[in-house]
């Protein structure tokens, strides 16, 4: 098995100029499986901050973008618990349905 050369201390932002952190930035695949056009990037907001190039914007650009980005996910939040909830009333509104109909079919066989 191939030792990685990845250190921890290629990640903390203050050896980005570092020569064996950019050696290793170079040789490694991390832009192609980091990258946010890639098929899978379970990272949520910073997908979405890395293509609209918020990341270099100053801070209160960046705090505004999150407000955005939740407000977003919140709307769609939103529209699935509508969503599940009249997907619920539909089943209940059956059940009801065909309790109401057994017992309509049991008093009249009483009759």
């Amino acid at each position: 098995m191939e030792k990685s050369n990845c250190q921890y201390g290629f990640f903390n932002c203050h050896s980005v100029k570092d020569a064996p952190r950019v050696a290793w930035f170079i040789a490694s695949n991390v832009t192609n499986l980091c990258s946010p056009n890639a098929g899978f990037y379970p990272f949520g907001i910073y997908a979405d901050a890395m293509t609209s190039k918020v990341t270099s914007s100053p801070f209160f650009n960046k705090y505004f973008y999150c407000l955005w980005w939740g407000l977003r996910n919140l709307r769609q939040v939103l529209w699935l618990i509508r969503y599940l909830s009249l997907l619920y009333l539909v089943v209940l509104y059956h059940y009801v349905e065909q309790n109401i109909m057994y017992s309509l079919l049991e008093a009249k066989k009483l009759i």
